[in-house]
């Protein structure tokens, strides 16, 4: 069986950046406060793959937005366009920070303290803010959702066209 377009893989490997991540910080956290030292060298490790999977999200994510345009075509809102632009600029961004953070982690070892631990939240909550505009996107915005029955949305009010953007007239109630 052949697949009518490439698998989306960005949405799969989000989940382990998003997940990793803040359960890192979790860890480090928890093992400096409840003096847990154990817990760091698993925090270490969440690190790592956290680290690798904020890369190959934003790789997939990068590469399922250009095969979205493939083409030539405009698959979205002008609203989700700018957001498109906000979620790849904070992709990349984080990958530089979560790098970054990753090589202060692993020369640290198990001696994690609280300047490490304050920047390592703040890079966590950019995380989150990226998955919670990632989801907004997808469910606001549509992108990179494809209807099985698109004719049957068409006319409907306030369903999106072809191009993500909503029938007029039925923009306001959406607002």
């Amino acid at each position: 069986m052949s697949l009518p377009m490439p698998v989306a893989l960005h949405p799969i490997f989000v989940h382990f950046a998003i997940a990793l991540t803040l359960f890192g910080v979790a860890l480090d956290a928890a093992a400096l406060f409840l003096e847990r030292p154990a817990w760091h060298a698993a925090a270490r490790l969440c690190w790592g793959w956290g680290a690798i999977s904020i890369f190959v999200a934003a790789g997939f994510g990068w590469l399922d937005h250009a095969r979205l345009h493939a083409g030539g075509g405009h698959l979205h809102s002008e609203a989700g366009g700018e957001w498109m632009e906000i979620h790849e600029r904070l992709g990349w961004t984080l990958v530089a920070l979560s790098g970054a953070l990753f090589l202060w982690r692993w020369r640290l070892g198990e001696r994690v303290g609280r300047t490490f631990l304050a920047l390592a939240a703040a890079v966590a909550l950019g995380v989150a803010v990226q998955g919670t505009i990632g989801g907004e996107l997808v469910f606001r915005h549509g992108i990179g959702v494809v209807h099985a029955d698109h004719d049957a949305h068409e006319g409907v009010a306030g369903a999106p066209d072809a191009h993500g953007a909503e029938e007029e007239g039925h923009a306001a109630h959406h607002h």
